[in-house]
């Protein structure tokens, strides 16, 4: 089955419907009122065979100026436009509407049918011709094919299906790499199956029991069932009409303008930064906070619009801004809206999403224009790494990425890679963050580093946790340890166990500290396996507390082992020990505690954390009352 979608547009009784009719032999009218009041109110659908034996889905909209939400429903998501003409009105308001509503879609394709040839004179529709070539000059319908169609004597029906063919075996390349996403524009449900929705896929694809999430409601359900062109389909894609069984779902706890997807690939906000342009044609000038009614998707929303980068939006004006909206909707990056004012209904201008996960902005600020103004310009490569400085902090992955940003999977994937080339993100543990924040946040670290250095100049260093949690603000201890190795590789900083210094920093002892450094030293050397508590040491020593940093960068320096919070050895007799273990454990199997002590002449108190401190370091393996030598542990270090 194909994916391509035609829709309608203009003037109510111009003969939508009834061409939809005449190509189709499908009746879109749906309801009794429609067919007693001769006009459409909502959507109809339904399909066209092509002579190739493909199918195309047709949806029909409403040409009265009441039911242009209904329209605009309809026509989101569509590869080719026909609009509708009647050759004894010619273009009349509804026309012009639809017109200006068709260019804030990114609709490319458009076929004009001039309708109900059978009414009038061959002159008059040459008149007719005349008039619609004039105004749809700028416009997609600009270099459109014209058609004179009548359903009452079928002329041009055979013509306009050739052409529709011909644009069809010329159609764009559907988007299937990205999650899928369907805007809904039709709830119903049927006796035995339940609740059914329909809409134009507009982006991925949907399997049977795919799991899917309803947005903005959150509720979750899976595709039971599948339809395409009324017939069951295993997979569907982009571009396709599409019918779906939710099972578990209520028909009242969804709605026409909701969105099915995977789960969790949307985030629900009420506030998106757009680029919005006015109409030329339009007489409303926009001032701040105004309010408007959005129509994005199959959605229509209230909002108030904040202009970011001038007082006032004039006719035919672009304007960065931001919608605050009055309920929660889904979108993503690029998505196309129309906008129309909120009473009186018109139709005012349209644009395009920019970011759908923002905060309040104030107006006029040069560094959020700025931000705008590289998105707009869609350069991806600067949406992604702009997205990963301002969100530095994150887990930015690749999925993660493609629901912040709204970019496909392939794009993002393909940049990425571009990015990592040029050295402007770099990969860690499968996230990727921005070099430029990075060296930012670097240069806090080292600003700290120096201040500490210089109010604190017998200390080693800072622990690396109070960096983390001061600098890099709690980002995750194996993502920042992953981070700081950057530093530390580019001889920015250095490491010892869990102490970060500037990378040439080097304690500088006075006198009276060189010799309270030395004393220290020679009285755990002269202890070997009896040493006192710190605070015996220091009282035998006549040490003021205030040295005991000196003490703590013997540890740092590894002069001293702490084997835990009460005992701390010289590192001659850690190795010695260590050397007399490995020693008795290759002329015997295993040694016990009171063994060990009697090798190393010490008491029960230093021996029994000694050992546990070799088991720590991958040295011993206790074995119930005994230990082993590990294995693979190399005996001749």
């Amino acid at each position: 089955m194909s994916n391509f979608i035609i829709g309608t547009a203009g003037h109510i009784d111009h003969g939508k419907s009834a061409l939809v009719k005449a190509l189709t032999n499908i009746e879109t009218d749906r309801f009794q009122e429609e067919k007693d009041r001769g006009i459409t109110i909502d959507l109809g659908f339904a399909y066209l065979d092509l002579p190739d034996g493909n199918k195309i889905g047709i949806i029909d909209v409403p040409g009265h100026e009441k039911f242009i939400k209904n329209m605009l429903a309809g026509v989101s998501g569509v590869d080719l436009v026909l609009l509708i003409i009647a050759a004894d009105e010619s273009i009349m308001p509804q026309t012009k509407e639809h017109i200006d509503i068709l260019r804030y879609l990114d609709i490319e394709n458009g076929i004009i049918c001039i309708t109900k040839k059978d009414l009038v004179e061959e002159e008059f529709i040459e008149l007719v011709k005349e008039d619609i070539k004039d105004y749809v000059k700028g416009t997609i319908f600009e270099n459109s094919p014209i058609i004179e169609t009548s359903t009452k004597t079928n002329e041009g029906i055979s013509e306009l299906k050739n052409i529709i063919f011909e644009k069809f075996k010329q159609k764009k390349i559907h988007n299937s790499s990205s999650d899928f996403r369907l805007p809904i524009d039709r709830v119903f449900s049927i006796k035995g199956l339940g609740t059914i929705v329909t809409g134009t896929l507009v982006e991925g694809k949907i399997e049977i029991n795919d799991e899917i999430e309803i947005f903005p409601s959150n509720k979750l359900s899976k595709a039971r069932t599948i339809q395409v062109h009324n017939e069951d389909v295993k997979i569907a894609h982009s571009g396709q009409r599409v019918a779906i069984n939710l099972p578990g779902i209520d028909k009242k706890d969804i709605k026409r303008g909701d969105v099915i997807a995977p789960k969790n690939t949307y985030f629900e906000t009420d506030l998106i930064d757009v680029r919005f342009s006015t109409l030329k044609t339009t007489e409303r000038i926009i001032e701040n906070n105004t309010r408007l009614r959005l129509y994005i998707g199959t959605t229509e929303v209230m909002c108030r619009i904040s202009i970011l980068d001038r007082e006032l939006i004039m006719p035919g004006d672009s304007a960065f801004a931001q919608l605050k909206l009055e309920n929660n909707i889904v979108c993503k990056y690029n998505d196309k809206f129309v906008i129309r004012f909120y009473s009186p209904l018109e139709t005012i201008g349209g644009g395009k999403i920019l970011k759908s996960k923002t905060v309040y902005h104030k107006r006029f600020k040069e560094n959020i224009l700025n931000e705008l103004k590289i998105i707009d310009n869609a350069n991806y490569n600067k949406i992604i790494e702009y997205f990963l400085y301002n969100n530095f902090l994150s887990i930015n992955n690749i999925s993660n990425i493609t629901k912040e940003t709204g970019l496909t999977k392939d794009t993002i994937n393909y940049e990425i890679q571009n990015l990592l080339k040029s050295n402007e993100i770099i990969n860690i543990r499968d996230t990727y963050y921005s070099i430029r924040h990075y060296v930012e946040l670097e240069n806090n670290m080292i600003d700290f580093l120096k201040e500490f250095h210089l109010n604190n100049s017998l200390s080693s260093g800072v622990n690396k946790e109070e960096i983390r949690k001061k600098i890099f603000r709690d980002l995750d201890k194996k993502h920042f340890d992953s981070l700081l190795e950057i530093s530390v590789n580019n001889s920015i900083v250095k490491l010892n166990e869990s102490l970060v210094s500037l990378f040439d920093f080097k304690i500088s002892y006075n006198e009276k500290e060189k010799h309270i450094y030395n004393e220290i030293l020679n009285y755990y050397y002269n202890a070997k396996f009896t040493p006192l508590k710190l605070i015996e040491v220091f009282d035998k020593l006549n040490i003021s507390k205030n040295y005991e940093i000196i003490y703590t960068n013997l540890i740092s320096e590894k002069k001293l082992i702490r084997i835990n919070q009460s005992i701390t050895l010289h590192s001659h007799f850690i190795e010695l020990s260590k050397k007399l273990l490995i020693d008795y454990l290759i002329k015997n199997e295993s040694i016990s505690l009171g063994e060990f002590r009697d090798l190393i002449n010490s008491s029960r108190k230093v021996v029994m954390p000694l050992l546990e401190y070799f088991d720590s370091i991958n040295i011993t393996v206790r074995n119930e009352n005994v230990r082993t030598l590990k294995k693979g542990v190399n005996i001749n270090e």
